[in-house]
């Protein structure tokens, strides 16, 4: 994670309540949302390569300090992924390896080779 990623979110709701990505929005103030506290955010276009868009919140009062809003895209993320789990009943996982302890030399043990788990 980023220094910043505290702060910044690349989700937001739009005032009918839709949710969009930053690199899908015009930059600025255009009546975006915070998916937690539901104060006002505003997008913001990176010109930089690699960089990403993303939201802030509005800062109205900068001398009453940080805004108190913990809400993050970690949150979103685990909404779809959930949503995402129920439809398809499966996840595919890596396969698993055991590494000798660092001062030991010696090839990975493999635990569990890649596939899917099913839900019942």
């Amino acid at each position: 994670m980023g220094r910043y990623d505290h702060d910044f979110n690349t989700y937001a709701l739009t005032e009918d309540g839709t949710e969009v990505h930053a690199s899908q929005v015009v930059s600025g103030r255009q009546g975006y949302l915070c998916g937690g506290c539901k104060q006002p955010m505003e997008a913001v276009h990176r010109h930089i390569p690699k960089d990403t868009s993303y939201f802030r919140h509005v800062a109205k009062d900068l001398a009453k300090g940080v805004l108190g809003c913990t809400f993050a895209d970690e949150t979103i993320r685990h909404r779809i992924a959930k949503e995402i789990l129920q439809r398809l009943k499966s996840i595919k996982v890596p396969k698993v390896l055991k590494y000798a302890p660092k001062p030991l030399e010696g090839h990975p043990v493999q635990l569990r080779s890649e596939g899917f788990i099913n839900a019942v």
